[in-house]
């Protein structure tokens, strides 16, 4: 039984009140294969930067840290200023240190961001249109489209995808009626897309944002409405104000490391226009399934390949050319077409224009992320068009009934081109959901389509709008869960891997100083990770990926390659008196195995007399945890300490308490002169800042969403908001607060183990960190050892056998 038509009828109410519900709905069943954890989102950048970068800011959340530092990969850098780290976003801080990160986490999450911008769509077109039929099919149709299934392992483009329409919402309220609560509203929402976010987004949308303020200010100054715009004016600076001081660490974080960073400064036009949408991936707006995983064939990568916003929602906006349209409307159709041509990248001249003329617009990759702005306005122009469907149905239906005709003649046209070329082909039975053929792909796509468009034609002659619900429901539906295929889905259950990875050390293990060339990426017990692998095993090293790089750390790796090599064979803090100037140096001339311990420093800074490094000189570590580094040395004569991780401000040096000069050596590494005799050298990163800039930015959010939810409507909603609110502020409150650092549980775990045992037992302690413990062992037949590796078991067998007869213990503290 279908229910009436018609605004005034139920359909409108039925909307409004399941509207919410049906979106999750279609999101879990469409993309069954995560929301059952069958599959796993397991290929590319999910896991090889998405989820270590996560599990970095977790396991410095679960150490008691706010994460400043991720000493891991790339020689370390600062994970607090890396904006797609996302050390300020409220999700990754709540979750880190609550439920902690893995890939159940974030295949959930991914499902919820999806299901979040389909509300936003839909909420953008309530805003607009007021009609909560449209709104339904638009949201349904973001929600099911391509750039979600496309980016599974993008998690912060897909982020960015799921605020945009929620803070397109709240700006057209604060255009409709500037005022304290839109721009508060918008405000949040920006602080989330900004921390969480891809900033490629973020500097897209501000010209967006840009255009639709000037085009009210313009339409209401022209119409002498001066007040108007002195009101907009002013509520849009609140909003920039609130939005940049919830955002105030993500800002400082940025300004601080901008001139550390190459491409800060613009990327190179042939960087920029990398992986963009090609004429061949246009067949995803008819069939997304059907562009396949052939990267030669589509010119880009299958993740730029998919922009699917469904045929129906297409037929519906080239309708909005037959109806008035509002100024929103017309801005976002103007943008959208401006960001589809620019998706072609230099296939076009318009990205080119842009990347030239606009700032911030040369400072991102994938020319395809423009296709976002363009999806939004051709939904927003369908959703408008659908507002009114009826009044559309009944003054050109001819119209309404050719175009859909058309696209019906279109796709029997590809089902029959594909039939006659299919045996060309491997049949279906020789091939899988992601090998099959181009061909068989429109034949087992195509079909549904049609059927979907066959339900369009009956809404137009009958008007019965949950026949459309169904046909836009089937068309993205199947789609969807073809194409999801395409790009990060893997048939590798996420069990088999987090499995893997939950048997690792939780915490800081203190490294072994082996050489850190040692430390490499790719992993047999990892083997689906293959990038940043270190993030999860915590050995520093030199390897790792992410476009976020300190430059002189490139600079080390791309034009000091000998220089890097060599460093590679030593560990991640080891002595020198092999020191020369720069001029004395010829980065030609390394030879990696002669040179390892080179130290080249910077110019104009003397070399001391009288280094000496003596074969009795020794460095153990004496602590470690996410912020630095402490050893212990013992030299005959004055050497130099150097440290394997990247130079950047907030870097310290203490020896025996006292602060010396920071040494800075090896273009991007750093160090310290260190005098004869025994030391405890500490090397220390800080920012007093931060917790100050931390505490600002959630008090503010938080603050935001109280004053929201306290304002809005009564009722339930009121009371689901300030709950909400509240256990948000209670997970980031524990995440930040409510955890010792491992260094203290070790300490208790280390009494309540070894306190049981009797003294003439022999132990086996399993331990990274011996020193600290040694005051727990006195009187005590004990062994340490480093069990943590499946390689060890050697060793293991032959410290038990020296134990001989009698009882035996095992126990594991910091190791598992």
């Amino acid at each position: 039984m279908s229910p009436p038509s018609g605004p005034a009828g139920g359909t409108d109410a039925w909307a409004r009140r399941w509207g919410a519900l049906v979106i999750p709905v279609a999101v879990l069943l469409v993309y069954w294969p995560l929301s059952t954890f069958r599959y796993g989102l397991i290929l590319g950048d999910t896991l090889d930067c998405w989820f270590p970068w996560r599990w970095s800011i977790a396991s410095a959340l679960q150490d008691g840290h706010f994460p400043v530092w991720n000493p891991y990969q790339q020689m370390g850098y600062p994970l607090y200023a890396d904006l797609q780290g996302p050390a300020w976003y409220p999700e990754a801080l709540a979750l880190g240190g609550t439920v902690g990160q893995s890939l159940y986490v974030l295949q959930a999450l991914f499902l919820a961001y999806v299901i979040i911008g389909g509300w936003g769509l839909m909420r953008l077109v309530r805003v607009l249109h007021a009609d909560a039929r449209a709104a339904l099919i638009a949201g349904l149709a973001y929600a099911l489209g391509g750039f979600f299934t496309a980016h599974e392992m993008h998690v912060y483009a897909v982020i960015s995808a799921a605020w945009l329409p929620w803070l397109l919402a709240a700006q057209v309220k604060l255009l409709r009626a500037p005022g304290w609560r839109p721009a508060l509203e918008a405000a949040a929402v920006q602080f989330l897309s900004l921390t969480g976010g891809n900033h490629t987004f973020n500097l897209i949308g501000a010209y967006l944002l840009a255009a639709l303020i000037a085009v009210h200010a313009v339409r209401a100054w022209r119409g002498g409405d001066r007040a108007y715009v002195k009101r907009l004016i002013g509520w849009e600076a609140v909003f920039a104000g609130a939005a940049a001081v919830m955002a105030c660490g993500t800002l400082y974080a940025w300004w601080e490391v901008a001139p550390y960073l190459a491409r800060a400064g613009g990327m190179p036009y042939a960087d920029a226009a990398a992986q963009p949408f090609t004429w061949p991936a246009m067949r995803s707006l008819l069939l997304p399934y059907a562009v396949g995983t052939d990267a030669h064939h589509l010119g880009t990568d299958p993740t730029m390949a998919n922009g699917f916003v469904g045929v129906i929602m297409l037929l519906f906006a080239a309708s909005a050319l037959l109806r008035r349209r509002s100024a929103v409307e017309n801005t976002l159709a103007a943008f959208g077409a401006v960001c589809a041509l620019a998706s072609f990248g230099d296939a076009l001249p318009v990205h080119r224009w842009l990347w030239a003329a606009l700032p911030g617009l040369d400072l991102f990759r994938f020319p395809s992320y423009y296709g976002l702005f363009a999806a939004i306005a051709v939904l927003v122009l369908a959703a408008g068009t659908l507002a009114q469907g009826d009044m559309l149905r009944s003054t050109r239906p001819r119209t309404v009934r050719a175009l859909v005709v058309l696209a019906a003649s279109v796709f029997v046209a590809l089902i029959v081109q594909a039939w006659l070329g299919r045996t060309s082909e491997p049949s279906f039975a020789a091939s899988g959901l992601i090998t099959m053929g181009r061909m068989h792909r429109v034949l087992v796509e195509a079909p549904v389509t049609l059927l979907a468009l066959a339900g369009v034609y009956a809404w137009v002659e009958r008007g019965r709008w949950s026949w459309l619900f169904a046909a836009v429901a089937l068309e993205m539906g199947w789609g969807t869960t073809l194409a999801q295929w395409n790009t990060a889905l893997s048939d590798y259950s996420p069990a088999m891997l987090q499995g893997r990875i939950d048997e690792l050390p939780r915490g800081p293990v203190w490294p072994e100083l082996v050489p850190i060339g040692t430390n490499t990426d790719g992993s047999r017990l990892l083997k689906h990770i293959w990038r940043n692998v270190q993030d999860f095993q915590g050995r520093p090293t030199h390897e790792g990926f992410n476009s976020f790089w300190l430059k002189d750390a490139n600079r080390l790796e791309t034009d000091h390659a000998a220089l890097w090599h060599a460093m590679e064979r030593q560990p991640l803090v080891y002595l020198s008196d092999r020191v020369v100037p720069a001029d004395g140096y010829d980065p030609a001339r390394v030879d990696a195995a002669r040179d390892s311990a080179l130290i080249v420093l910077p110019p104009g800074v003397p070399v001391p007399v009288g280094l000496r490094h003596e074969p009795t000189d020794r460095v153990t570590v004496a602590g470690f945890d996410h912020d630095g580094i402490a050893v212990d040395t013992r030299t005959a004569a004055p050497c130099f300490l150097l440290l394997q991780q990247a130079w950047y401000p907030g870097w310290h040096v203490l020896i025996d308490g006292l602060r010396m000069d920071v040494q800075r050596a090896n273009i991007a590494p750093f160090g310290a002169w260190l005098p004869p005799g025994d030391h405890r050298v500490e090397f220390r990163f800080s920012k007093p800042v931060v917790p100050w800039l931390l505490a600002l930015s959630m008090i503010a959010f938080l603050g935001a969403l109280a004053a929201l939810a306290v304002t809005g409507s009564p009722g339930i909603g009121r009371v689901v908001r300030l709950g909400g609110t509240a256990g948000l502020a209670m997970a980031l409150g524990w995440s930040l607060l409510g955890h010792p650092a491992k260094a203290e549980r070790v300490r208790h775990e280390a009494g309540r183990l070894l306190a049981p045992l009797a003294e003439k037992d022999s132990i086996l302690l399993n331990t990274d960190r011996a020193p600290v413990l040694l005051p727990f062992l006195q009187g005590r037949r004990a062994t340490i050892i480093r069990a943590d590796d499946p390689l060890r078991v050697d060793e293991v067998v032959r410290a038990a056998s020296a134990q001989g007869t009698g009882a035996l213990r095992w126990v594991d503290i910091g190791l598992p």
